[in-house]
């Protein structure tokens, strides 16, 4: 089952979440389940983590009126684990060679892109690199070649997580940007360096590995090694989209999985679904989104928009 949660309050969808945690996963009766199974919980952040573990534990187990319970045996992760976990589970299930350690993982992408930094006479300017990692927030300060290459892996794995299709077009030899459009030259840089990348590391890049076990998820996901219950919590935005839908319905047809969504103003949402229409054109830049104007309270409308 896939269950979808959503609260104006985040203090709200913790209550829930509680609640739920407290009782056997869906599909499961008290008699087969076992309560020390590890629940599996991705949040968006290790901040998020903190505060969730600790709110928790003033809820499950505590005597009446007080705070004094306990969380434990939790399986703590962010959202793209969940792709990643699947994708290990479906190898050993389809027969696949189970890699010996994710190239693709950032702590080992990070010393692949740092081998093509060294070795690369095809990149810009270390100030045009630098510019660039300034715009997503990297220090600049003092800065290593590790401490870069690490940054770079971290932007390589969102847009896996969130940029499939641009990465997919990569792959091909079609340098474009998220929208589809042709980069601009002081970004070409991006695509050559993760096709050079993805050559050393000799193993389909994680949205394509992916496409390729998606039909065989459909068919086989009660044999997969997951948890009866997984949990997403305090997302406001679904990380890769319809990817990660497909996904998570996918998981859902054997396990139970439960998304918890921050949603301010479902009033809102909904005009702003009206709005985009079904399925909503993904092909604008966030600057060429207006769907804000159609939430009235000014607050709202400036904290919602997504910059």
């Amino acid at each position: 089952m896939l269950e979808i949660h959503t609260a104006g309050r985040i203090e709200t969808l913790v209550d829930r979440l509680a609640v739920q945690l407290s009782r056997p996963p869906n599909g499961l009766g008290e008699a087969s389940w076992d309560p020390l199974t590890p629940e599996w919980i991705a949040v968006p952040s290790e901040g998020m983590r903190r505060w969730l573990h600790l709110d928790l534990a003033r809820r499950l187990g505590a005597s009446v009126g007080h705070g004094d319970g306990i969380i434990a045996n939790v399986v703590s992760a962010h959202p793209s684990s969940l792709r990643q976990a699947v994708l290990a589970a479906a190898r050993s299930v389809t027969g696949v060679r189970e890699l010996t350690g994710d190239p693709w993982r950032i702590e080992a992408l990070t010393w692949s892109i740092l081998a093509e930094l060294h070795a690369a006479p095809f990149l810009p300017t270390d100030g045009v690199v630098a510019e660039q990692l300034r715009r997503i927030g990297a220090p600049q300060e003092g800065m290593s070649r590790w401490a870069r290459a690490r940054h770079i892996a971290e932007l390589f794995d969102r847009y896996h997580v969130h940029r499939a299709d641009m990465v997919h077009r990569w792959s091909t030899g079609d340098d474009v940007d998220g929208t589809g459009r042709p980069l601009d030259e002081s970004h070409r840089w991006q695509p050559e360096l993760w096709r050079r990348v993805a050559d050393r590391t000799g193993v389909p890049s994680p949205p394509a590995q992916l496409v390729e076990q998606m039909d065989r998820l459909h068919l086989r996901t009660s044999s997969l090694d997951l948890p009866p219950r997984l949990v997403v919590f305090g997302l406001s935005v679904l990380p890769g989209g319809v990817g990660f839908m497909d996904l998570a319905q996918a998981v859902g047809a054997s396990r139970d999985v439960q998304l918890y969504m921050v949603e301010p103003s479902p009033e809102a949402s909904r005009r702003i679904a009206a709005t985009v229409g079904t399925p909503p054109d993904t092909s604008r830049s966030r600057a060429e989104d207006r769907t804000w104007r159609v939430v009235d309270h000014p607050l709202l409308r400036s904290w919602g928009r997504l910059q």
